[in-house]
Formats: C-alpha cells, sequence, structure tokens
C-alpha cells in the first residue's frame, strides 16, 4: 500500500492485511466501476475524463452495494492548507487545501488517499475554508475508492 506521509510526496510502502473477504469485495467495487466508467465514456462521447462526471453519491452508493452498509468507514487523516491569498481591499479570500482520508474496510483493510481543493474570491474566511475542506474530502474519498484497484494489484503480485 502507497500513503503520504505529513503531506509530503514521500510514499510509504505498508503491510496491510488483506483477506478474502476483502479481495471478492474490492473486485465487486471494481467492475461496477468500471462499468459506470465505460457508459460515462460511452455518454460523453470520449470528451473529458469520466472520474470528473462521478458524483460522490455515486461513489458511496457504489461502496455500500459492495461493502456493505457497515463494512467500510473514512476518516480524516489531517487538513493542511498550502496557500491562502487575501484582497483587503475588495474583501475577497482564495485558499488552497488537502486533506488526507482514509478508508477502512471491516477487515482492517485500508487505503489512504490525498484530495485537493482550491477555493477563488469568496466574499469571507469561513466560505472559502468550508468550500476547500468539502471539496478536497470529496476529492480524497473518490480517489481512496478508484485507488483500491491498487490493492488488488498488490495481491496478485504476491501469489
Amino acid at each position: 500500500m502507497i500513503t503520504y506521509d505529513d503531506f509530503s510526496e514521500t510514499l510509504i510502502d505498508q503491510d496491510v492485511p488483506v483477506s478474502e473477504w476483502s479481495i471478492a469485495k474490492i473486485g465487486t467495487l471494481n467492475l461496477k466501476l468500471d462499468n459506470l466508467l465505460n457508459y460515462n465514456k460511452a455518454r460523453f462521447n470520449n470528451y473529458g475524463f469520466a472520474f470528473q462526471k462521478l458524483s460522490l453519491t455515486t461513489v458511496l452508493n457504489l461502496c455500500n452495494e459492495s461493502f456493505g452498509f457497515d463494512g467500510w468507514s473514512t476518516q480524516i487523516v489531517g487538513n493542511e492548507i498550502i496557500a491562502f491569498d487575501e484582497n483587503v481591499e475588495e474583501n475577497r479570500y482564495s485558499m488552497q487545501m488537502t486533506t488526507i482520508v482514509r478508508l477502512t474496510l471491516k477487515d482492517g483493510t485500508f487505503h489512504e488517499s490525498v484530495g485537493i481543493a482550491k477555493s477563488h474570491n469568496l466574499p469571507s474566511k469561513s466560505l472559502a475554508f468550508t468550500k476547500c475542506k468539502k471539496e478536497s474530502y470529496n476529492d480524497a474519498i473518490k480517489k481512496c475508492v478508484l485507488e483500491l484497484k491498487d490493492i488488488l494489484l498488490d495481491h496478485e503480485k504476491k501469489l
């Protein structure tokens, strides 16, 4: 498994326990995601990247169908504000933030991913922060779910 250490770009390998249950469920999730992404590609005539067309609700519903409602959980590991810009004259705020999220299955298998978001020219600091936090969390969750395929690939390499 690969995770980010202290918001840096340094990657760390982890020994993650992988059970037959998690392999089967991740395979089911990947099959459903592949079908959905292929549908989106055909629907949008290959313009753009289908990942952007997936809503968080769709991703969460696929996880609930694949792992069960109590078979997985998410946790925010950390947030960091990368950039903050304040325009005092116009009373506008811009911000960029990263969020690390850990997706854990009920057997202990987990994957961490980093989400990035930006907000531009918002009228208050709290709006800029809230928008960044929500968008970076959504981005990280989507990346976690799509990168679960890495667990399958690592498992196949070990066999």
